[in-house]
Order: C-alpha cells, then sequence, then structure tokens
C-alpha cells in the first residue's frame, strides 16, 4: 500500500509540474497578444499622420494597405490563440482526468483540489455547445483589428468616388486582396477557435478502454 502511494504521489507531483510548464506556455503567449494589441493602437495612434499627410497628396491606394497589416496581426493573433485553446483544453480535460484518477486512490482524495479542473472543463463544454455561434459573440474580441481595416476600405472608396478618378489596376487587385483576407479571417475565426464540445465516446473508444 505504501509503495502504490508513494506512486501515486509522484505522479500526482508529475503531473503538476505539467500543468505549472503548460500554464506558464498560456501566459506567454497572453503576453504575446497583449503585445500586439499595443503594436496595433501604436500603428493606429502614429499612422493617422503619415496617412493624412498621403491622402492630401492624393495618394488613396495606401488606405487599402492598412487591411492587409492589420489582417497579417490578426491572423499573429490567431496563431497564439490556437496554441492557448488546445494546450486549455489538454489541461483541463486529459491532463484533469488523469490527476483525478489517481487521487480516486489516494486516501485523502476529499482534501485535494483537483476536481475543480474537470468542473470547469465540463461546465465550459456545456456553456458552448452551440460553437459557432459562441466564436461569432467572440469576434468582439477583434474589433480593433477589423473596424480599422473596414473603415480604410470605405474611406478609400468614398474618395475614389469624391474625386471621380479612374480605376488602377493595382487598386483593384489591392480591393479583391482586403476582401478575400477579411473572409477567410472571418470563416477562421468563426470555425476554427475556441472550445469543441467533447466528441461522444464510441463502442471501439469504450473497448480501447477496457
Amino acid at each position: 500500500m505504501d509503495r502504490n502511494l508513494k506512486f501515486i504521489e509522484l505522479s500526482i507531483k508529475a503531473h503538476f509540474e505539467e500543468y505549472q510548464a503548460l500554464t506558464g506556455e498560456i501566459r506567454l503567449r497572453l503576453e504575446a497578444q497583449h503585445t500586439l494589441l499595443n503594436v496595433t493602437v501604436i500603428l493606429v495612434g502614429g499612422g493617422l499622420a503619415f496617412l493624412t499627410t498621403a491622402i492630401n497628396a492624393g495618394n488613396f491606394a495606401i488606405l487599402l494597405f492598412l487591411p492587409i497589416i492589420f489582417l497579417i496581426i490578426v491572423w499573429w493573433y490567431i496563431a497564439y490563440q490556437l496554441m492557448i485553446g488546445q494546450v486549455t483544453r489538454y489541461v483541463y480535460g486529459p491532463l484533469a482526468h488523469k490527476v483525478n484518477s489517481l487521487l480516486e486512490n489516494h486516501p485523502d482524495k476529499d482534501r485535494l483540489v483537483w476536481h475543480w479542473l474537470s468542473f470547469q472543463y465540463k461546465d465550459f463544454t456545456a456553456r458552448t455547445k452551440h460553437i459557432y455561434f459562441y466564436n461569432t459573440v467572440n469576434l468582439v474580441k477583434y474589433t480593433p483589428w477589423f473596424i480599422p481595416s473596414l473603415l480604410s476600405v470605405v474611406a478609400f472608396l468614398s474618395l475614389h468616388d469624391l474625386y471621380q478618378r479612374p480605376w488602377q489596376s493595382f487598386e483593384v487587385i489591392l480591393l479583391i486582396t482586403d476582401g478575400i483576407l477579411w473572409l477567410m479571417t472571418f470563416v477562421a475565426l468563426v470555425f476554427s477557435l475556441g472550445w469543441r464540445p467533447p466528441k461522444k465516446k464510441t463502442h471501439q473508444d469504450s473497448s480501447e478502454d477496457g
């Protein structure tokens, strides 16, 4: 019994160290996302004077480059978010399950607190059953990039119409590129991010567990 208890305690310690390492990875990526947001604020604030000068000189096409810049930052942000989601699902799902399974055989299981991880996982997946609706609502997080990118296109079209300038080939290409990037970003955010409800256990999975 003492040998089995020692194994349980060493296993829990190893899993806890894994938990600390993974949560550290999450914090690093959250800090990187915060940095991207700060860079965006600097771009918006510092770029206004440059844009004003360019527009006064008649260089309206510069406005069509802004969505590309902002959406590249969004994709960078998405890469961090995907990793955060993967790590979080592992911590709250498989890792918590392994620890809780060990605690079931621990004599002091009522005094140990790792069960809250499983509770968080089950509670969150239950609340995000309609995952696509959840991700669509979550788009609010990306307004610092979406709004300036859309406003820059609207401003370009308004100025282009106001001065009745002929369309240039590169302007059409940039406008189409902006539209494709925006659509790809929207689809990625709605269908690729966020939590997934746990997969229903099949008969084959049950047999493998046995």
